[in-house]
């Protein structure tokens, strides 16, 4: 697999997919809220002052919406929280001027400031994943990412003679390749790539007609405790080449 053969870039690979699948969750609740807050200034703009500046802020969540779905960067975290931050404040300055007329500021001044916790949350992703300011990987190398860790995730254990799965406080589906195995949790919970010669695992029970047994594996300094079935203990030390 030519994408595993560049382990230091694959794993760049991985932190742009998941930075791109993180902003696209926000895109589609802008672009949801953006049409909703658009709706809404359009049809009361006769009988609302208010109507023109929500119809405004219908248009910047759309625009931000598209944004993200189109450009995934670091810097789209901070775009996204500040955004959030925006529409927040809006919502926190309507309760507290519904306040000042005698009105409860009820449910919008509370989604108010959970919406500008939400954006501080998403602009300090900007830390985590802006090491990646600048890569842009071509989309058929992100569609092939795609497609391998789908492979794995279904992976056919009756039609696939290297794959393997083991349990680790959540299922795990793995593939062995010529220079790493490639391993994907339930749900992508965590997706990891081990070089051949960094993989290891061995049964601490007795195999004898076992379906699984309790297990250690060891990628690099970490070593975890694992349920795997005894076939698989044999097939992976076979692909490492200890037998």
């Amino acid at each position: 697999m030519e994408l595993l053969r560049d382990l230091e870039n694959f794993q760049r690979l991985l932190a742009y997919r998941a930075m791109r699948n993180n902003l696209r969750t926000g895109a589609y609740a802008s672009l949801v809220f953006g049409a909703f807050a658009l709706w809404q200034g359009v049809i009361h703009a006769a009988d609302s002052l208010l109507a023109i500046p929500l119809a405004g802020l219908g248009l910047l969540l759309l625009f931000d919406g598209i944004w993200l779905l189109k450009f995934a960067s670091p810097i789209a975290f901070v775009v996204d929280g500040a955004v959030l931050t925006i529409l927040g404040l809006w919502n926190i300055g309507l309760s507290v001027l519904g306040a000042a007329f005698g009105k409860q500021p009820g449910f919008f001044l509370l989604f108010g400031i959970f919406q500008v916790y939400i954006g501080v949350k998403r602009a300090v992703l900007y830390n985590r994943y802006k090491p990646l300011t600048g890569f842009q990987p071509d989309k058929q190398t992100m569609e092939e990412l795609d497609k391998l860790i789908a492979s794995v995730a279904r992976v056919d254990f009756k039609t696939q003679p290297k794959a393997f799965c083991f349990f680790m406080n959540v299922n795990v589906n793995g593939m062995l390749f010529d220079d790493a195995a490639l391993m994907v949790a339930s749900g992508e919970r965590f997706i990891l790539a081990v070089p051949k010669n960094e993989l290891a695992v061995r049964s601490l029970g007795d195999t004898t007609d076992a379906k699984a047994v309790q297990g250690e594996m060891s990628f690099g300094s970490s070593t975890v405790n694992i349920r795997i079935a005894p076939e698989y203990v044999d097939l992976i030390q076979r692909w490492r080449g200890v037998f």
